[in-house]
């Protein structure tokens, strides 16, 4: 029998009080975490237990935490009741490099990587030599679901067929965040539900307000009937009545009874003819003008974004969000698809998203507003 985790993932509490970190175990302990990955940048002073809610904690020791002879530094030499630490790979001063350590059991199936610069691959790289370097992982542990990294202070999200790659941003918040807040990501091994969150530095004067992204359905009603209802449950109870589909959906699709009480906003490929109907609840995204604004939050909409973005390093995204916020200066989310796996990006000033595909894993993503909370989850089968 598969045991179901909620694992708690936060990086980089450097410079953090312990007032905050309080608050943090705080937001842990309400979603219920059994286990808390640490991605490392931890402060000697917070290697503590009871900081940590007593709960079992898997850290990623850092090269910083060695000195030159590869031994530990004496302030790290820690290690509370229920912690486990990975290690990462060192050059020794005779030029041997020491293997890493990465790996920990999550479950009796299951194992998960916990390190720290991972996140670099794709800073500096693409997203699919990122892939590329996952993969290679995957390759060398059978059991690994679950890879996590932090250090570059953003969260990412890169969803894959066998494991999938998570930064959940800077917990620190202040200056180590974009917007200060202290972000976090918790996963849940049984739903696969992966939620993005954050601590806002201060509280928003706004009412919270959902809504869902989604994309790649064209022959889901033809293999899987019940797909719409199932849908429309979760979404429900998530209180996002309104959804944006971000492509390739069948026009026969277009009006679903099971989405009355929704509004749809729904983006046709450019070799689909544009579908006359009646149902004033579903709303053609303009091609001349691909934005949707719910509530205030502004939604940039490109079908084939997936494919154009694969090659990119977090640079040249940022760049490609420049150019996008030029003609369209209050966008908040860039949204796009063709590719079938789920994928976010946190920028600067705009944050991408590909939900992945409903037809492929029945993937879908709620975003809750003003806190900027994102929810990665799937239909049940």
């Amino acid at each position: 029998m598969k045991i179901s985790r909620i694992i708690f993932v936060i990086s980089d509490t450097h410079d953090m009080s312990d007032g905050d970190l309080h608050r943090l175990m705080a937001e842990a302990k309400k979603r219920k975490a059994d286990i808390i990955c640490h991605c490392g940048d931890i402060a000697p002073e917070h290697i503590n237990a009871e900081l940590f809610l007593g709960l079992p904690v898997i850290c990623a020791h850092t090269k910083y935490h060695f000195d030159k002879q590869g031994t530990l530094k004496e302030k790290f030499r820690i290690t509370p009741p229920g912690w486990t630490f990975t290690t990462p790979d060192l050059v020794l001063p005779d030029g041997e490099t020491t293997s890493a350590n990465r790996v920990c059991q999550l479950t009796e199936y299951e194992d998960i990587y916990v390190g720290h610069n991972m996140s670099f691959e794709f800073l500096k790289g693409s997203e699919r030599k990122l892939v590329q370097k996952i993969q290679e992982i995957r390759n060398n542990y059978d059991n690994v679901k679950l890879l996590l990294s932090g250090h570059t202070h953003h969260q990412i999200y890169k969803q894959g067929n066998l494991i999938s790659f998570i930064n959940p941003g800077a917990a620190a918040g202040g200056i180590y965040s974009f917007d200060g807040s202290h972000e976090f990501a918790v996963i849940n091994t049984g739903t696969g539900e992966i939620v993005f969150g954050r601590i806002p530095p201060t509280k928003s004067v706004r009412d919270s307000y959902s809504f869902a992204i989604i994309g790649e359905s064209f022959k889901i009603s033809e293999a899987d009937p019940h797909f719409w209802h199932k849908l429309a449950v979760e979404l429900r109870e998530r209180d996002a009545k309104r959804i944006i589909h971000v492509g390739d959906i069948n026009v026969r699709d277009i009006g679903r009874p099971e989405l009355k009480d929704f509004h749809v906003y729904y983006n046709l490929r450019a070799d689909q003819i544009p579908y006359e109907h009646s149902h004033k609840n579903w709303e053609q995204i303009n091609p001349e003008k691909p934005v949707v604004n719910i509530d205030g939050t502004e939604v940039y909409v490109k079908h084939d974004l997936g494919v154009d973005l694969m090659k990119q390093s977090e640079i040249e995204m940022e760049d490609f969000c420049f150019d996008v916020r030029r003609k369209f200066p209050e966008v908040d989310f860039v949204a796009g698809g063709f590719t079938s796996e789920a994928f976010y990006e946190e920028g600067k000033e705009v944050r991408i998203i590909n939900p992945g595909g409903i037809q492929s894993s029945r993937d879908y993503v709620v975003i809750c507003q003003p806190r900027t909370e994102i929810t990665f989850g799937h239909v049940p089968v």
